[in-house]
Formats: structure tokens, sequence, C-alpha cells
């Protein structure tokens, strides 16, 4: 009996949602806010994030640079 009304409920939101007129509107009016709400809130972390692996690539660089004229002196 769940079982059944479970499957039915299922192929109802299936249905629902193959909808090109449906899946337009959840996309504009949920999914699309939400993506650049979730990027506005990540935005400086990211930035930060980056600039620490630029830096730390240059810390590594700039070893690895030291090391090497230290090797052929």
């Amino acid at each position: 009996m769940i079982n059944k009304i479970s499957n039915d409920f299922i192929d109802i939101l299936i249905k629902y949602f193959s909808n090109e007129e449906n899946n337009k509107k959840i996309k504009s009016t949920i999914i699309d806010p939400m993506i650049i709400y979730v990027f506005d809130k990540f935005y400086p972390y990211l930035l930060l994030t980056g600039g620490i692996i630029v830096f730390i690539f240059l810390l590594v660089l700039s070893i690895f640079i030291l090391i090497i004229r230290s090797i052929l002196n």
C-alpha cells in the first residue's frame, strides 16, 4: 500500500519536473538565486585561498632557486 503510494508520488514528481515550463521556473526562482548567493558568500574565501596558493608557490619557487644556486656554487 505505502509502496504504491510512494511510487505514484514519485511518478507525479517526475512528470512535474519533466515539464519544460516548470523546469525553467524552478531554475530561475530557486536554483539560480541559490547559486549566486553561495558564490557571493564564498567569493572572499576563494580569493584569499587563491592568494595563499600563489604566495606558497612563489615561496617554493624561490627556495628551489636558492637550493639550485647553493648546489652550483
